[in-house]
């Protein structure tokens, strides 16, 4: 008996040990064990591991007594006999405890894996009310959820709705953003004005880092790059646009000073010095004016006496006015 006794023990310590390296590997933070409810498991099992090895010494140390108190040889057959049955009897009490014990520690064990409250069937000792409560915990913390739960609800609604408005929204953004993109390739295609006005490769390598990095996250090329030789090509253009305008009002304004000098050497030529006095220039007065003017005039001076034309034309400092031979009155 002592030796069954003694096997008991050993077999005891190493579950102790088994169950406490298991203990030690269960992290204590994310166990969802009660600490009550634990303490009281424990204490439980100790309990009656303790009855248990108290009730078989006992049974044990009667045995002994019986056996000291008859004084009879231990060696007969009989005795013998009924002390085996006996021991087997126990030996099986035994086994059936042990197997009962091994269950509920399995049983234990898997409930703290689980992470979940287990439900202990106690019987009716001073603990029981302490597990009741630990039992109406959950219930309580429903209760407290159930108002929120509305509100919970709607909040998920709107998330779920602005989620989709979102993704429409970058369906439209990402198919606008691909017809520009073709639309750009096509016009590129046939321009006149990039070939001629080309970007230089130094301006066209110089990116900031917004625009690498999202170049370098998008699999199509960027819009922004396909766009500034557009930009480089209508500047190029205006730029040089204007200096050819430049450079022909410059020529003009060259033309119309030779014009005005040979207009004035003509004018020499015929005698024809005018006063400053005489010249009124106006916004829209031309050098044609002048030829215009001139023609009233000499019909008026043909009309008039010889003598006033001749002294009108003498002002002018006419060079045939010295001639007044009355051509016009022969034959």
């Amino acid at each position: 008996m002592e030796k069954v006794v003694l096997r008991t023990k050993i077999l005891l310590r190493q579950e102790e040990k088994l169950l406490n390296v298991v203990r030690d590997r269960v992290e204590p933070g994310k166990d969802a064990i009660g600490e009550m409810a634990r303490l009281h498991a424990l204490n439980v099992t100790r309990n009656e591991l303790i009855n248990w090895i108290e009730t078989e010494l006992s049974k044990a140390t009667g045995d002994d007594a019986d056996q000291d108190t008859l004084g009879e040889p231990p060696n007969n057959g009989v005795e013998a006999g009924s002390a085996d049955v006996d021991l087997s009897q126990q030996l099986a009490q035994v086994k059936e405890k042990y197997a009962s014990y091994v269950a509920t520690r399995k049983s234990l064990l898997t409930l703290a894996s689980q992470r979940t409250r287990p439900i202990i069937k106690l019987s009716q000792t001073s603990e029981t009310p302490r597990v009741e409560e630990a039992e109406d915990l959950p219930s309580s913390a429903g209760h407290i959820m159930l108002p929120y739960l509305e509100d919970l609800l709607d909040l998920s609604r709107q998330q779920k709705g602005m989620i989709q408005q979102k993704s429409h929204i970058n369906n439209i953004l990402a198919q606008q953003v691909k017809d520009t993109r073709q639309i750009l390739v096509h016009l590129a295609e046939e321009s006149q004005l990039l070939p001629s006005h080309s970007m230089p490769a130094a301006k066209r390598g110089k990116l900031g880092f917004d625009e690498h990095m999202s170049a370098a996250a998008s699999d199509t090329p960027d819009t922004v790059s396909q766009v500034r030789p557009w930009v480089y090509a209508a500047d190029s253009a205006k730029i040089s646009t204007m200096e050819t305008v430049a450079e022909k009002v410059e020529e003009g304004h060259l033309a119309l000073e030779g014009s005005m000098k040979a207009l004035h050497d003509v004018e020499q030529l015929f005698g024809r010095k005018r006063n400053e006095h005489d010249r009124v220039i106006t916004g829209d007065t031309t050098e044609d004016d002048i030829w215009l003017t001139e023609e009233p005039s000499r019909k008026a001076g043909a009309r008039q006496h010889p003598d006033a034309a001749t002294f009108k034309w003498g002002n002018r400092a006419n060079p045939w006015a010295v001639l007044d031979g009355k051509l016009g009155l022969m034959g």
